[in-house]
């Protein structure tokens, strides 16, 4: 795994794992994902709602609108362990 966007694909899948966010207590992920996206370059601002973020990744098209949805937060399982990769799979709460 040397190519640049795998790594930091991996690496960012890590990070979202090891946020905790059991059903309920989804919050601090949502913090965590509000302050990442506040840096990155998207198309619109993206806006809150509870414990929700919609993330706008066009604008203005006019062509048809597309919704990409998931959830922030994971069921706890006798399975959960800390993230991590082994060979090609990741493992850890919510991956």
């Amino acid at each position: 795994m040397t190519d640049p966007v795998t790594v930091r694909l991996v690496e960012t899948l890590l990070w979202l794992c090891r946020i905790p966010s059991p059903t309920g207590e989804d919050a601090e992920l949502a913090n965590a994902m509000m302050d990442r996206l506040s840096r990155a370059s998207l198309a619109g601002v993206p806006r809150r709602h509870g414990d929700s973020i919609v993330v706008p990744v066009t604008r203005g098209t006019g062509g048809p609108r597309i919704a990409l949805v998931g959830h922030l937060d994971v069921v706890r399982t006798v399975h959960d362990g800390p993230p991590r990769v082994e060979e090609d799979k990741l493992y850890g709460p919510g991956a």
